[in-house]
């Protein structure tokens, strides 16, 4: 979190994210993910220029971002004292700050690709039609369903990747734990709860505790 402006909140107290980097002062970490990251979305824009007789296809992509309803989360350790996991990485609003960055871009070659096929369209269009206006025609309708068909925004994106991410780090004694890692909302109600069991064993330098909430 070294860009703060990027981020929904302000930022957390540094001193839990430096255990992190401890490895040796714990055994055991858990990490918590909740809700989702942005999706993307096309929009098409379609255009018709009576002069000089051009259709033209825009679809372009638009991010939308998934709050969450996770306000913060806690984990038990062996029924005992709830502690707070530590917010690391908000992803949906990096991934939201990263495609503002690139919009510009990807605007731009949607923009030049379609004019491109339109005046590839056109071109043939005007050939065919000193040999045949019918013939003209029917390559015009050919080219616009060609481009209805072959135009479309790029929607590749991390379609599993969660909304923000939390951490923190024990050091526990060998043998079988018992962990629940509870999710809440603004009011402090409990959204939702996952146990999980875990055996530390000292031949394992860390156990991986890992949870997952999609909302």
């Amino acid at each position: 979190m070294d860009q703060p402006g990027i981020y929904s909140k302000e930022l957390v107290d540094s001193e839990p994210l430096q255990l992190l980097t401890k490895a040796d002062e714990y055994n055991v970490l858990v990490t918590g993910f909740s809700g989702r990251g942005p999706q993307k979305r096309q929009s098409d824009i379609r255009l018709w220029l009576d002069d000089p007789g051009m259709y033209l296809k825009f679809s372009l992509p638009s991010l939308r971002r998934y709050p969450s309803i996770v306000q913060y989360v806690k984990i038990s350790v062996d029924d005992s004292l709830l502690v707070p996991l530590t917010p690391i990485e908000e992803m949906d609003w990096v991934a939201e700050e990263v495609y503002k960055v690139k919009e510009p871009i990807i605007y731009a070659r949607t923009f030049v690709r379609a004019f491109l096929k339109a005046m590839g369209t056109r071109t043939i269009t005007k050939k065919t039609e000193k040999k045949s206006a019918l013939l003209g025609g029917l390559t015009q309708v050919l080219g616009i369903v060609g481009q209805e068909l072959t135009e479309k925004a790029d929607l590749r994106g991390w379609q599993t990747m969660p909304g923000r991410a939390y951490a923190t780090v024990f050091k526990l004694p060998t043998g079988t734990h018992h962990f629940a890692i509870n999710y809440y909302d603004t009011n402090g109600s409990l959204l939702f709860s996952e146990k999980q069991t875990a055996t530390i064993n000292p031949q394992n330098k860390l156990t991986l505790i890992e949870s997952l909430y999609w909302n």
